[in-house]
């Protein structure tokens, strides 16, 4: 049982990083001046559709407890998505293991509020 709690945990951080990272792409798009028309009238649905995931995301990583927002705005949102772990930790100032423990706790919860 064990086992398949682990496996199952791996899919659910897995499936969380994915999330994030698609989040990032989504923001950058939006982002970009000119993509979205200014009457909301003209959005497509995919438009429209990534405008909610947006705000989605948003709300779940504002609703998160501080430490674990911030853990997974700067590994997987801030500098492209490419942040260490390392980096992260070192600015957090967490020790590795409490690091590790942390950032599987914040991908599990993420999972569960946005999914």
């Amino acid at each position: 049982m064990n086992i398949d709690v682990n496996k199952d945990n791996k899919k659910i951080r897995k499936t969380s990083e994915e999330s994030l990272h698609k989040f990032r792409r989504v923001q950058q798009k939006l982002s970009i001046d000119g993509y979205l028309p200014k009457n909301k009238e003209d959005y497509t649905e995919k438009m429209e559709e990534e405008v909610r995931y947006s705000n989605r995301i948003t709300s779940v990583l504002q609703g998160m407890c501080k430490e674990e927002s911030a853990l997974l705005i700067h590994r997987y949102l801030n500098g492209n998505g490419q942040t260490y772990d390392y980096i992260v930790r070192n600015k957090l100032g967490v020790s590795e293991r409490t690091y590790y423990r942390i950032k599987a706790d914040a991908l599990i919860n993420f999972h569960y509020l946005a999914h």
